[in-house]
């Protein structure tokens, strides 16, 4: 049986029975998390934000959070040799998606789970 509890997961279930014999719901395309879209300075909704942190950044976790349109906050927690010519290409990379919007970047010593104890890559507050 599926124990029934918040994960933020995203399927589907199909009201039906199983062909075992089960009279148990059937949970089908399981999807796994979504993060929130963002959205541009232009309004358009844009997702797939993890591309921002493919450059081989030193960082051991990074989460974007959108306040508003234009405003960004970027909360890294960084590995030794982070420095802030690679916080300037974090900018870059975040302005190449979402357009110039305001960038506020936080080193932090760690990014806090959500209430269901997963991590949050993406978070976008005007929605949430």
């Amino acid at each position: 049986p599926l124990i029934r509890y918040k994960t933020g997961d995203y399927g589907a279930i199909i009201e039906k029975n199983c062909k075992c014999g089960s009279r148990m719901k059937i949970l089908t395309k399981l999807e796994g998390r979504q993060d929130d879209l963002l959205f541009s300075i232009d309004g358009t909704p844009v997702s797939r934000m993890d591309p921002v942190f493919k450059n081989s950044f030193p960082i051991k976790l990074a989460q974007i959070i959108q306040l508003k349109h234009n405003s960004i906050v970027v909360n890294i927690v960084p590995e030794n040799s982070f420095n802030h010519s690679h916080e300037d290409l974090i900018k870059k990379e975040i302005r190449a998606r979402l357009g110039n919007v305001r960038i506020t970047i936080k080193l932090k010593k760690n990014i806090a789970l959500s209430k269901n104890g997963k991590f949050r890559a993406v978070i976008n507050k005007m929605i949430s």
